[in-house]
């Protein structure tokens, strides 16, 4: 974890944008990442793999003055499922500024009673490329214009 907090800090200065994807899927990273590039070049992806590794993560950018615009978090991760991971951001006082957009496999009511902690929205994992880069597109033209 200390080569890429390192990383971190030699990226951040040129970009415009600051996304956080809190997800245990590696492939879900890539295309999501793939994605956001081809919508935005100039947006930086920060990738986190647990919810621990996400706080691990908050802790670095708020040292350098560099909170993300926005964080999409897995609903359904080992360890620490989303909703508790929202809630801890959401509970200091430097992060509870920051909109989170859920992303769940799950369409129940339960899920929409998620929309606290910082919870914006809450969307169903896209189940094409295309799906993606259109449920991209709404959320970055109404979280971060």
């Amino acid at each position: 974890m200390a080569s890429s907090l390192l990383l971190l800090a030699v990226m951040l200065p040129d970009f415009h944008t600051l996304i956080l994807q809190i997800d245990d899927d590696p492939d879900d990273h890539l295309l999501l990442e793939e994605t956001i590039t081809k919508i935005d070049p100039q947006i930086q992806v920060l990738h986190a793999y647990s919810g621990d590794d996400a706080i691990l993560t908050l802790n670095q950018l708020e040292k350098q003055n560099h909170l993300p615009d926005l964080i999409l978090l897995d609903m359904n991760m080992p360890m620490k499922c989303g909703d508790e991971v929202a809630k801890e951001i959401s509970g200091t006082s430097t992060w509870k500024k920051i909109p989170i957009i859920l992303i769940s496999t799950a369409a129940d009511a339960a899920v929409s009673s998620l929309l606290e902690n910082n919870c914006i929205a809450v969307v169903a994992k896209p189940s094409s490329l295309l799906d993606l880069e259109q449920v991209l597109r709404s959320v970055l033209a109404e979280t971060i214009t």
